[in-house]
């Protein structure tokens, strides 16, 4: 017999070799369907990772490497630690940055149009100070100076809406107290105060320019204060002097004139 070598997978086909990746849901397939470790990655939405894409991170310079692209039209290299002081200037130039701070301008002219601001209002001085310490452009400033002028205007809103509330209750309160007689009252106290302050000039103003000949608690210490004078002191009906050289004290107790 002719000796014959014999091979065990003649006539067979090769088994296909075993699936690693399970490309389509990020997924190593495991060589044991039984019980193995299966890896899958998270799906986020994206495409699979592909090795062969690398990191996505842009070749460092160097030797054989790429340079870094350019600094694309309208954007600027913020200036390091070493920067000279040309480049810092050039830089600040470049963005609107003033080369002092007065240079911002006058903030008074910056704040015309808005409404609500207290009388004799200016925006903090030192702002503009801290706008070009740090490098801040001149839409930047303005834009702070605005924004401090809005917030002084919105708290002096709420604290009027808050002090009209307050004078409402406290107006209920006062005639509530005197009653029918709330309006004598007021009359009488309104003279009084223009006999006491008829030798200081403004006096009037002054009070209507600080709401004094409104406020509620106001009023009430004008009528004690009429009270006080008595109606005998106004004899003419309008808190002038009846008698000349005669003091309030003198109208008050006539008994006591010589």
């Amino acid at each position: 017999m002719t000796d014959q070598a014999i091979d065990a997978g003649a006539g067979q086909e090769a088994a296909p070799a075993p699936e690693t990746t399970d490309t389509e849901n990020n997924t190593a397939a495991s060589d044991d369907q039984g019980g193995g470790i299966s890896l899958k990655l998270p799906d986020d939405g994206g495409d699979a990772p592909n090795p062969e894409a690398g990191d996505g991170k842009p070749a460092e310079g160097g030797e054989g490497g790429e340079e870094a692209p350019a600094i694309p039209e309208g954007y600027f290299k913020l200036p390091g630690d070493d920067a000279t002081d040309e480049e810092r200037a050039a830089f600040r130039a470049a963005i609107g940055v003033p080369e002092t701070a007065d240079g911002y301008g006058d903030a008074a002219e910056m704040i015309k149009g808005i409404e609500g601001l207290p009388e004799g209002y200016e925006p903090t001085p030192w702002l503009k100070e801290l706008a070009h310490s740090q490098d801040l452009p001149q839409s930047a400033y303005e834009a702070l100076v605005k924004r401090e002028a809005e917030g002084v205007a919105q708290f002096m809103a709420e604290t009027t809406k808050a002090a009209e509330a307050e004078r409402k209750e406290a107006a209920k309160g006062l005639k509530a107290k005197y009653g029918d007689k709330t309006a004598e009252k007021m009359t009488l106290g309104q003279r009084a105060l223009n006999e006491l302050g008829k030798d200081f000039e403004g006096f009037g103003e002054f009070m209507a320019k600080n709401g004094l000949d409104q406020h509620p608690k106001f009023i009430e210490f004008a009528i004690r204060l009429g009270e006080q004078f008595g109606e005998s002191a106004f004899v003419d009906g309008k808190g002038a002097d009846p008698k000349a050289g005669q003091s309030a004290a003198q109208r008050k107790y006539p008994y006591m004139n010589p």
